[in-house]
């Protein structure tokens, strides 16, 4: 099934780019023993600590603007799938987010996917540092 969607998406023809490298976890044989994992706190905090474990290979890959045909990817056979979510959301403040945003989200997974429970665990607010330029603001963790 996989190789028919790979097939069918290289005859769409759709705008692409190829990145100069894309990295992906490496298979290491230490993780036979230890997890992946990154600390993300300041290093002054665990002095002579590793902040990572992580290893990374380059592969060549190509991103390809898939707009009007979101309907090829489906859970299942792909491992994603494009949904709008139809929240409307009036303040990206972490306060909304917390009581408005993230129940409402987990609402609609839970009804969209079919589950019981969904378990948001953290999540990310993009900030205007100056025009062009985006940083990633680290939220708290959050079990929903």
């Amino acid at each position: 099934m996989r190789e028919d969607l790979d097939e069918q998406f290289r005859g769409l023809n759709l705008p692409s780019v190829r990145p100069k490298s894309f990295n992906h976890l490496s298979p290491e044989d230490v993780y036979q023993a230890d997890k992946p994992y990154k600390c993300q706190l300041p290093e002054d905090c665990f002095p002579g600590f590793e902040m990572h474990n992580l290893r990374s290979t380059p592969y060549p890959v190509s991103i390809a603007d898939v707009t009007g045909h979101e309907a090829l990817f489906s859970l299942p056979v792909s491992g994603f799938e494009f949904a709008r979510c139809p929240l409307a959301v009036q303040s990206w403040s972490d306060e909304c987010v917390m009581s408005e945003y993230l129940p409402s989200l987990v609402e609609w997974l839970k009804r969209r996917l079919g589950c019981r429970e969904v378990y948001c665990y953290a999540y990310n607010v993009r900030h205007v540092i100056c025009p062009g330029r985006w940083r990633w603001q680290e939220s708290p963790v959050l079990l929903a």
